[in-house]
């Protein structure tokens, strides 16, 4: 990708523009994190822009090495990694670099803390999903994250939503005004070189990546695995997510699919060889705010079969092959379709690479500084 960013192109009015802790403090990995940091590289290019990312004490991989000018924040040892007592020190901490920097603009990253900042500047926020929300089971304690995010969706300025799915949850469950919200997609990094002959038809796996637990669907897909007659020789690699519980391992074991089930874990770079060799990627989730598996996947040219639920066709539009979700038969009939069909299979991964080509970090970059214009318009 070039270096320089699309957003020099837009040449007003100089502004400051701090991104706080939140996306940071806790998360060591993952989307969230490497979203405001693929976003912020490129604010940072911008003409007439100044960027602080204040990451506090943290703990994330992907800010560990970077020594760009504009990142505050000091890597955490393992021992002083945990706790809300961290997360209030570094609200102070914030609080102290915006009385020196003083933002025209705040972006608040995350939502699980929402400390109050001071001085004079609009505020913008990102919300990625309203799972909390939809699947409230799924988090024990997490009354006290939907009010804070509701507090910091009802204090920003602004509300970016990464999928017109989100926005329109945003405003039904929220009750933000539709001019106060817009839609943002993420990006993908395209690899520089695609090796999608890496796939071995004598020998497919399906891949799933990510989180596992209530509404990612992954028993259900466990199940299946172990039910279908078209599935019964497939074999599942589960990516990153942690390792299996016990309960898990439980499932797996009274499923007997031992045999045929593995779990990984590595960095991008090991991720990108799964995706390469992969028969499909299977993503049976029943919520998504966005679905950044699915991006990578393709960027990668690993086919996709999903469910058809929430946000997830929007990202992946005619470039995957989508079932309703929990229907088994049309989630089998898929999966067997892809891998057995080799030439159906290179058309789905031609798509793929057109489809990932159309959500870039430079674009998401344009239309993020555009809102931040808005905010602050040229006097």
């Amino acid at each position: 990708m070039s270096e320089r960013c699309v957003c020099n192109d837009l040449t007003e009015k100089r502004m400051r523009i701090l991104y706080d802790f939140e996306a940071f403090s806790d998360q060591s990995h993952g989307g969230i994190s490497r979203y405001v940091i693929e976003l912020a590289s490129r604010i940072a290019k911008a003409d007439n822009c100044e960027v602080m990312l204040f990451a506090g004490w943290h703990r994330n991989q992907h800010l560990k090495s970077r020594t760009d000018p504009w990142i505050r924040g000091q890597y955490l040892k393992p021992f002083w990694r945990t706790g809300e007592l961290r997360r209030r020190f570094n609200g102070f901490l914030t609080r102290r670099a915006i009385s020196d920097f003083r933002p025209d603009i705040i972006h608040r990253t995350y939502h699980r803390h929402v400390p109050d900042y001071p001085g004079k500047h609009k505020t913008v926020v990102t919300i990625h999903d309203l799972t909390y929300f939809h699947y409230p089971e799924s988090f024990p304690g997490g009354e006290i994250v939907r009010r804070r995010l509701e507090r910091a969706a009802r204090e920003s300025d602004h509300s970016l939503c990464d999928t017109e799915n989100t926005r329109q949850d945003v405003i039904r469950i929220l009750g933000l005004p539709l001019e106060q919200t817009s839609v943002v997609h993420l990006g993908v990094n395209l690899p520089q070189n695609n090796n999608a002959h890496l796939f071995d038809p004598s020998n497919p796996f399906l891949l799933y990546v990510g989180q596992r637990s209530g509404y990612k669907n992954f028993r259900w897909l466990l199940e299946t695995l172990s039910r279908h007659d078209r599935l019964a020789s497939s074999r599942l690699i589960a990516f990153g997510g942690g390792d299996f519980t016990r309960d898990e391992k439980d499932l797996i074991s009274g499923l007997d699919l031992q045999d045929r089930i593995q779990h990984k874990a590595g960095d991008d770079s090991f991720l990108a060889d799964f995706y390469r060799r992969a028969g499909t990627l299977v993503y049976p989730s029943l919520y998504e705010g966005f679905g950044l598996p699915l991006l990578e996947a393709m960027a990668h040219g690993c086919p996709v079969v999903c469910s058809n639920a929430s946000s997830l066709p929007e990202v992946g539009g005619e470039a995957v092959i989508t079932y309703p979700p929990e229907d088994s038969e049309a989630f089998a009939k898929a999966v067997r379709t892809v891998v057995s069909d080799i030439q159906f299979r290179r058309q789905l991964v031609d798509r793929g690479y057109q489809r990932a080509r159309e959500f870039s970090w430079d674009r998401c970059a344009e239309k993020t500084l555009q809102v931040y214009r808005d905010l602050v318009p040229e006097d």
